[in-house]
């Protein structure tokens, strides 16, 4: 993702506001930083902009895998041949964190976000994941809340489960202090625009 929209406002772009609207902001938070080098290119940029506002990053952490019939928890699936699906805005999350759990997906189905999954697909996927020799289908905690009342018939014998995952936030007790410094300023009053 680019989280600065390629640098163009709404419609050319994504951004509400243009970058040099960033030396406003008192503190940043990064989310999807996992990635080092994408953390310290993000980093940089806002830095152009704004070189006092104090910059924190969050990271998606595994918590378990939930088995969709039961929702029990389960323990690693590593080393198991699985087929994914997710209808995320950015699905490429799903797939890295997938590729850093060492497990063998033989097929990677993607939708559009929020998605809301017809029997049809999940026959389709399942059929797929058989044929492909994978024996365990998974998707994420979002999308398991988007799956049809009969799942479990529309993939047959296939187990699926899915993905429980929390956002940590580095140095915490940092960004709470500063977000109280920021909160503890007295507001500047609003310039009056009539004239």
């Amino acid at each position: 993702l680019d989280p600065f929209g390629g640098g163009e406002v709404v419609p050319a772009g994504r951004l509400r506001e243009p970058l040099h609207a960033l030396q406003r902001a008192s503190l940043f938070v990064v989310t999807r930083a996992d990635d080092d080098r994408r953390f310290d290119a993000v980093r940089a940029r806002l830095r152009e902009h704004n070189s006092s506002a104090p910059i924190f990053r969050t990271r998606l952490a595994v918590r378990r895998w939930r088995d969709y019939r039961s929702t029990a928890a389960l323990s690693t699936l590593e080393s198991r041949r699985v087929a994914a699906f997710c209808g995320l805005g950015n699905p490429q999350s799903f797939w890295n964190t997938l590729d850093t759990l060492n497990l063998d997906v033989v097929s990677r189905w993607t939708f559009p976000d929020h998605h809301h999954y017809k029997p049809v697909e999940l026959q389709r996927i399942a059929h797929h994941a058989r044929v492909n020799g994978a024996d365990l289908l998974v998707t994420t905690e979002k999308d398991s809340i988007n799956l049809p009342a009969n799942t479990v018939s529309a993939i047959g014998e296939l187990d699926l489960v899915w993905l429980e995952i929390d956002m940590t936030l580095e140095n915490e007790e940092d960004f709470f202090d500063a977000l109280e410094h920021v909160i503890s300023r007295p507001v500047a009053k609003a310039r009056s625009t009539a004239g």
